[in-house]
């Protein structure tokens, strides 16, 4: 676990607790001025008019960097080293995640007292020995490539929502639905929702996780400028699950089978954010009342 600053720790799965740690006073240690995060870059659509020499400004988008280190192992014995720079070096390889496209892992690390992460995949693993291993010295370069240009706190905020009440009971009504298991054909009673004032940080917009759990008729989640439905009988013990984030990106009823062709034909996860700042979150559906919706989030910044 990363305790000191300019220490940094590449995990081996998303929600893994500890991982490859390098950085000062580590065996694994980081140079003086060994850290470079790199710049970031714009996938831009401009296109130029020759007629009146002007440039047609199109959609941006923010590319992620490379970050750069450069470090050494320092031991005792070049035996030590050698162990060192092994372990090191497959845990950098990562070879579970080479072969399946989209996989990503992150690196966490702390900077005055901050800890948060980047997400992408190792790239560069330089280690070429010279006498100094004799010694248990062996400098060491890598590079990791981000899959953004932005960063994330360590830990995930969540909040829960019901259907008539829940953590902040505002503005709900009561009643309405079906109780489950029911026979079809039925038709079900008004709707009733939950609203929940909920404060998301950081200076960009986040990118939420949903996930409703049964029982409940057509599911929605209805934010300020956008809203997620579902035309899905959802029943008890089963759940749907909405990964926004760029790098994961998918829609699954409990947690393996894709059912995207569920959701509004109009319904784009890329312009599901939240804001930073409050706001007032809905979740809406048919049900008895014991139905839930999670959301949960990293705070997004844009900068480390």
């Amino acid at each position: 676990m990363i305790n000191k600053d300019f220490h940094f720790e590449l995990l081996p799965e998303v929600d893994a607790t500890d991982g490859a740690a390098f950085g000062i006073g580590l065996h694994m240690g980081l140079d003086e001025n060994g850290f470079a995060p790199g710049s970031t870059d714009w996938a831009v659509q401009d296109s130029e008019n020759s007629q009146n020499g002007s440039t047609a400004f199109g959609r941006d988008r923010l590319l992620g960097p490379v970050w750069s280190w450069q470090l050494h192992v320092n031991r005792s014995s070049t035996a030590e080293a050698l162990e060192t720079l092994r372990a090191f070096k497959k845990a950098w390889t990562a070879m579970h995640i080479r072969d399946v496209p989209g996989k990503v892992i992150p690196l966490r690390f702390q900077l005055e007292g901050e800890q948060r992460r980047i997400y992408g995949r190792p790239r560069r693993f330089e280690a070429p020995p010279d006498n100094r291993i004799l010694g248990g010295y062996v400098p060491v370069s890598i590079d990791f490539k981000c899959t953004d240009g932005f960063v994330y706190s360590d830990t995930m905020e969540s909040v829960t929502l019901r259907l008539g009440q829940g953590i902040e009971d505002e503005g709900a009504d009561s009643g309405g639905g079906f109780v489950f298991p029911v026979t079809w054909p039925v038709t079900p009673m008004p709707p009733t929702r939950q609203q929940s004032v909920v404060l998301i940080e950081g200076d960009e917009p986040a990118y939420p996780i949903i996930r409703f759990d049964g029982p409940v008729f057509n599911p929605g989640f209805i934010y300020e400028d956008w809203r997620l439905d579902f035309d899905y009988n959802l029943p008890a013990g089963q759940y749907i699950e909405v990964d926004t984030r760029p790098w994961v990106n998918t829609i699954l009823l409990n947690g393996n089978a894709s059912i995207a062709g569920k959701i509004g034909a109009r319904q784009r996860l890329s312009k599901m954010r939240l804001t930073p700042g409050r706001f007032n979150a809905r979740f809406v559906g048919s049900s008895d009342g014991s139905a839930t919706c999670t959301v949960r989030w990293a705070s997004t910044h844009n900068s480390y």
